[in-house]
């Protein structure tokens, strides 16, 4: 169980919570939205969310992973149970609007090739004294 108990509360972008290309998911004040593919940030073109529906959003899945959040704890900083992270901040500590970040848990493994597809970083000699040691 992971995005299906947040998705009610995110509908406008539940197909980015679906698309397993997708790393991050940011909700920015103003109800920009902003997505990570293959370590690029795209902004999700046509895609707005109000703030009030976002300020909900938040405050329900707080709700829902028995946390809480509101104007004396204006931070939520939650871990779903596939290990999705859900970051949020609220008014006044977010100025302009609430922002919400879903960071994704990578179930994939990488190997030296795929962590490193250029090759191993050449390693640099340390420098020799004057005296040629």
């Amino acid at each position: 169980m992971g995005f299906e108990i947040i998705l009610p509360f995110l509908r406008p972008i539940g197909a980015f919570l679906q698309d397993p290309e997708i790393s991050e998911i940011m909700v920015n004040p103003g109800g920009r939205v902003f997505i990570e593919r293959q370590g690029q940030l795209h902004e999700a073109e046509g895609v707005v969310l109000a703030e009030r529906s976002v300020q909900v959003a938040v405050r329900n899945i707080a709700r829902t992973l028995s946390d809480d959040v509101s104007e004396e704890q204006p931070i939520l900083d939650a871990r779903l149970s596939d290990g999705s992270r859900v970051a949020a901040v609220i008014p006044p500590c977010s100025i302009g609007g609430t922002t919400l970040t879903i960071r994704k848990f990578q179930s994939r493994f990488f190997n030296g090739r795929r962590a490193c597809p250029r090759g191993h970083p050449h390693r640099r000699r340390p420098p020799s004294d004057s005296r040629g040691h």
